[in-house]
């Protein structure tokens, strides 16, 4: 199917960038994001499980005490 669509100058001024960053056409880019609009709410959900659970462990702190003392770590972090 062919469909014709229109884009801001802004939206394809992104589109043209992103495209030449990650070396793929510009049809490519939105075909990806159709699909992204019609993936389910629950494949969604699915997916972000999916990689949290493949992120959880890959990351340690060199404190024992993170999972007690989290908030006090916190605070000085973004406390100078």
């Amino acid at each position: 199917m062919r469909a014709e669509i229109r884009l801001t100058d802004e939206q394809a001024a992104r589109l043209e960038q992103l495209a030449t960053e990650e070396g793929v056409s510009i049809e490519e880019l939105i075909q990806q994001g159709i699909e992204l609009v019609l993936r389910s709410p629950q494949e969604l959900r699915s997916e972000a499980w999916r990689r949290a659970v493949s992120a959880s462990g890959r990351y340690r702190s060199k404190k024992g005490d993170l999972s007690a003392r989290h908030d006090d770590y916190f605070a000085e972090a973004v406390d100078p």
